[in-house]
C-alpha cells in the first residue's frame, strides 16, 4: 500500500506530461527528487541551494485568469507540493473557494524530509494528518507582501497561527523566508518559500526534542565537572 500511494504522488510530478512520457523517461518514483537530465539551469541552481528562480513561465494576465491550483501545476519549482495538494484532497476548495494566500515550499524544501516522515505521512491512516500539515500552508484571504506587517500573525485554515517579521525587503513567515512573492491567481496569491511549515504539534515535538537536548547537555557537563 505504502508503495502505491509514494508511487501516486510521484505522478504529480508529471503534471503538464502525459504517464507514458514519464514512465518512458524512466523518472524515479521518490515525489522529492527532481530530474536531473531535463531540468533547466535554473532548477539546478534551486536544487543546489541557489535563490529560486522567479516564476516567470506565464504572465500577469495568464496567471489571473486561472486559479491557484492551475497557477501552482504551471510550475516545475512546485511539483511536490501540487502532488502533496492532490493527496490531501485540497485541490478542490483551492479550485473553487478563495481568495487564499499560499505559502509555498519549493521541491528543494521537501527534499529535507526523511524518507520516513515521508512515509509515514503517506499512509491511509495518517491522511488527516497529511491533510493538516499541507493545510498549514493555506491562509484564507489574500495578501501580497505590501500588506504583511511585522508582528503580524495569520492563521491558517486549520487555525494555525504564522508569525510575519519584516527586516528591510526579506519578509519571513514562521521563520521561513519568502523567496518569490505575489505570484497571482483568479481566487488568491502564492508566496514561493525555501520550507515546510509545521503544524502545531511538529512545533510541539521539536520544542520539546530541544528541551531535551539541551537538558542532557546539561546533564553532561555537571558530570563532567564532578572531582
Amino acid at each position: 500500500m505504502e508503495k502505491k500511494l509514494l508511487c501516486y504522488i510521484a505522478l504529480g510530478f508529471c503534471l503538464g506530461y502525459t504517464g507514458t512520457d514519464v514512465l518512458a523517461q524512466g523518472r524515479s518514483t521518490d515525489p522529492r527528487q527532481a530530474p536531473t537530465e531535463t531540468s533547466s539551469p535554473s532548477e539546478r541552481q534551486v536544487r543546489e541551494g541557489e535563490t529560486a528562480t522567479p516564476l516567470a513561465t506565464k504572465t500577469g494576465t495568464e496567471r489571473n485568469e486561472m486559479h491557484l491550483v492551475k497557477v501552482a501545476a504551471s510550475e516545475s519549482q512546485l511539483s511536490t507540493l501540487n502532488s502533496m495538494l492532490d493527496h490531501a484532497d485540497l485541490k478542490g476548495i483551492l479550485e473553487q473557494g478563495g481568495p487564499y494566500t499560499i505559502f509555498a515550499p519549493i521541491d528543494q524544501a521537501f527534499e529535507k524530509l526523511s524518507s520516513k516522515q515521508v512515509e509515514t505521512l503517506l499512509k491511509a491512516e495518517n491522511k488527516d494528518k497529511l491533510r493538516a500539515w499541507v493545510a498549514g500552508h493555506i491562509v484564507e484571504g489574500e495578501y501580497q507582501v505590501k500588506d504583511l506587517q511585522d508582528g503580524q500573525r495569520l492563521h491558517t485554515i486549520t487555525n494555525q497561527e504564522l508569525l510575519v517579521q519584516r527586516n528591510a525587503d526579506k519578509v519571513t513567515i514562521d521563520g521561513i523566508e519568502i523567496l518569490d512573492a505575489d505570484v497571482k491567481a483568479s481566487n488568491g496569491v502564492i508566496h514561493v518559500i525555501n520550507a515546510v511549515m509545521l503544524t502545531r504539534e511538529q512545533k510541539e515535538q521539536e520544542a520539546k526534542r530541544r528541551r531535551d537536548d539541551a537538558n542532557m547537555l546539561k546533564s553532561g557537563k555537571r558530570g563532567m565537572s564532578k572531582p
